[in-house]
């Protein structure tokens, strides 16, 4: 547990230790062993039952919480067999620095030594330890359902919102994981779902173009907090008012105008299928450093930027 707000659930990969094991592995025998219910573990010599990922997931939904990512722990350290490379300094600053780069891509985070899964639970109170504006984490969900996938996103959105309008917080950070969020999040919506889910007959062409006008609000709004040179002023406090108005208008209208025909109206096979494709171009985006002022002036209508 990493708080009151956000819990962090982790166990042994089964499928990382047949990765590393299996190899060594000359009979059927031994690897029965490797898909045995239990293990045993080598601090305490005490049997312990596996847990999957899905079923940790389960755990956790079932809690009331919401899984908001899924890493791999020791997908880069274990595989490097020489123990001197670990303990040289530009050694360890290599595989830290694969680490970090592996630990929530698949499918190293799969064949990780552990894996962790962190979640989110709502209405909870408050706090610092762990969040993705602190430690610039946005979730990168690689696949699931469209409908849940974006609905993540607007939970998260709101999370941030109550952060920007707290004082006491980085608010330079907030704003610059809102803008990335925000600017992945809108795009793969127009490119990966808005459209496609026209051609089924989910929705129709005005309810795309609402989605991305609303959108462009968005941007608009969103833009003099980025320009801002000081967040502590009654100028920046009406910026966060007009801009959170904005957004949250955006999110009810999409998830009951666009999202519910979504449920509905595809079947569940096609809301995966663009659901794996927003998350792919959203990530891509994150990945690219969107979100930047530069940016979001490029995506503000020409007719709403003039007086820039």
């Amino acid at each position: 547990m990493l708080g009151r707000r956000r819990l962090t659930d982790c166990a042994q990969s089964s499928l990382g230790r047949r990765v590393r094991t299996g190899p060594r592995i000359q009979t059927g025998g031994g690897l029965a062993v490797l898909d045995a219910p239990t293990t045993t573990t080598a601090t305490f010599d005490q049997a312990v039952s596996r847990i999957e990922p899905a079923t940790g997931r389960s755990y956790l939904e079932h809690s009331g919480c919401t899984v908001i990512g899924h890493h791999g722990l020791r997908s880069a350290v274990d595989p490097v067999q020489d123990e001197r490379v670990k303990r040289t300094e530009q050694g360890f600053a290599a595989i830290l620095e694969l680490e970090l780069a592996l630990h929530d891509r698949s499918p190293y985070k799969d064949v990780a030594r552990a894996w962790q899964l962190v979640a989110r639970r709502l209405g909870s109170s408050r706090v610092h330890d762990y969040s993705p504006v602190m430690t610039g984490e946005i979730p990168r969900p690689t696949e699931g359902d469209v409908v849940d996938l974006i609905l993540d996103d607007h939970r998260l959105f709101e999370e941030l919102l109550r952060e920007l309008r707290d004082v006491t917080s980085d608010r330079r950070s907030v704003v610059a994981a809102i803008s990335a969020l925000l600017v992945a999040h809108g795009e793969a919506e127009e490119s990966e779902v808005y459209r496609q889910l026209e051609k089924k007959d989910a929705i129709g062409d005005e309810e795309v173009e609402h989605g991305e006008k609303e959108h462009d609000e968005g941007y608009e709004t969103l833009l003099p907090l980025l320009e801002a040179t000081d967040v502590d002023t009654e100028e920046f406090s009406q910026a966060i008012h007009e801009f959170s108005e904005t957004l949250l208008h955006h999110v009810d209208e999409e998830e009951r105008d666009i999202l519910n025909p979504a449920r509905t109206d595809v079947s569940d096979g096609d809301r995966a299928r663009l659901g794996a494709a927003w998350a792919r171009e959203r990530n891509r985006l994150l990945d690219d450093g969107c979100g930047s002022v530069d940016d979001v002036r490029r995506l503000v209508p020409a007719e709403e930027s003039q007086d820039d």
